[in-house]
């Protein structure tokens, strides 16, 4: 999950509880900047993506061990995104597939 709060980085988000999560994985959550000029400054999609991609390319290391659970199990990212198709989920699954091809990504 990519935070824990509201919108405003700061009120708990009554809807997230630890029960529904195995794992957080802060660090390939969305840096708090990235997110910040995305939801409040209008960030265009294109641009957020870009970055974030350039973020996760920080993260390679943490990227394989998903990858490698992955091939272990079936991995569930969760955001509180309610777009899957405009979500950091989805690019990190996609950054996994780009080091095993192999990967199934299923967005529902």
């Amino acid at each position: 999950m990519s935070r824990h709060t509201l919108s405003d980085g700061v009120t708990h988000d009554p809807g997230i509880s630890t029960h529904m999560y195995n794992q957080w994985w802060r660090k390939l959550g969305p840096p708090k900047q990235l997110i910040g000029e995305y939801y409040h400054g209008g960030l265009p999609w294109e641009e957020y993506k870009r970055r974030y991609k350039q973020y996760l390319g920080t993260q390679r290391q943490l990227l394989l061990i998903l990858v490698q659970l992955a091939k272990e199990m079936n991995v569930t990212i969760l955001c509180v995104e309610a777009n899957p198709l405009q979500c950091h989920r989805l690019l990190i699954a996609e950054a996994c597939r780009e080091l095993d091809e192999q990967l199934v990504i299923s967005v529902e």
